[in-house]
């Protein structure tokens, strides 16, 4: 798999306000290596300096999940162009799925790429020229050890949401009036307090999502679920897909390891006190697919 650099001029599109809004997946420009552009392909985002006083460098991370072709763009991103002509006008993109975006401000800044012995001599790491930029192998696996040494991985979602409950169901068990008495003592009580925190990301593959979706006919997999159901606006039942064994425990983002639930019943597989009965029914259902 190859690995790239897609450049974006914050005067023309507002990349930094688009990904304030995390997006999944973004469409972007293919002017250069149309035909060597492939899903699977990783791909940094730069965001150039412009005419504000920002520093340039990369500020995303993420993957090729389309062919390049010619497509309009996404109804979501036509707001983000400063010029909008810019977002009508036809010509070859590619869509690309979002793993890691950083905080604002602690992008992985030009000056260091630059500072670096080695990437500091990639004109496409320091002053990238074009849309899209390719990057050696040897280039693409320095760059990835400094983006990922930047932004190390130290809790997942999974695990900052497992030690919140904890927490709660050890005071559970308090009566009322000492919990308003804790309340009251607390100096950190009234708006939550923001922190800026590093999490792991796992690269889940759209398809084995829209497999699981489509393959139930976005129906709870649960069999005779009675849960009350209600229409997206894409006029389809909503589900969501659960992974029989979590990806925190070492569980394969494949179809096999993936069924489709009602929101109910997919809070049930994290939290209910039958969530191992009902993985082990999931799992023998699966097991007997054809």
């Amino acid at each position: 798999m190859a690995t790239w650099i897609f450049q974006c001029n914050p005067d023309r599109y507002r990349i930094d306000d688009r990904l304030a809004l995390a997006p999944t997946v973004m469409r972007w420009t293919v002017n250069q290596h149309v035909k060597r552009i492939l899903p699977g392909d990783t791909v940094y985002i730069w965001r150039s300096g412009g005419k504000s006083k920002h520093e340039a460098g990369i500020v995303a991370e993420g993957r090729v999940v389309s062919q390049v072709a010619i497509r309009p763009e996404l109804d979501d991103e036509v707001d983000f162009w400063v010029d909008p002509t810019e977002a009508v006008r036809e010509g070859f993109t590619v869509d690309v799925q979002l793993v890691r975006i950083a905080e604002k401000g602690l992008h992985l800044h030009q000056s260091v790429l630059a500072a670096h012995a080695v990437l500091g001599q990639v004109k496409a790491l320091t002053k990238p020229r074009h849309t899209n930029n390719a990057l050696q192998e040897k280039i693409a696996g320095l760059l990835s050890f400094l983006w990922s040494e930047r932004y190390v991985p130290l809790q997942s979602a999974e695990e900052r949401q497992s030690d919140f409950e904890s927490s709660t169901e050890n005071l559970i068990n308090s009566s009322l009036g000492d919990l308003k008495k804790r309340y009251a003592n607390n100096p950190n009580k009234g708006p939550a307090r923001k922190s800026k925190r590093v999490a792991i990301v796992y690269d889940r593959d759209p398809v084995v999502k829209a497999l699981a979706l489509r393959r139930a006919n976005f129906l709870c997999e649960l069999q005779n679920c009675q849960n009350s159901k209600f229409l997206t606006g894409m006029e389809r039942n909503y589900c969501e897909v659960h992974h029989l064994v979590p990806l925190a425990e070492g569980g394969a983002d494949t179809p096999e390891n993936s069924v489709c639930l009602c929101a109910n019943h997919h809070r049930e597989l994290h939290f209910g006190q039958n969530r191992l009965k009902l993985r082990q029914i999931l799992q023998t259902q699966r097991l007997n697919d054809d």
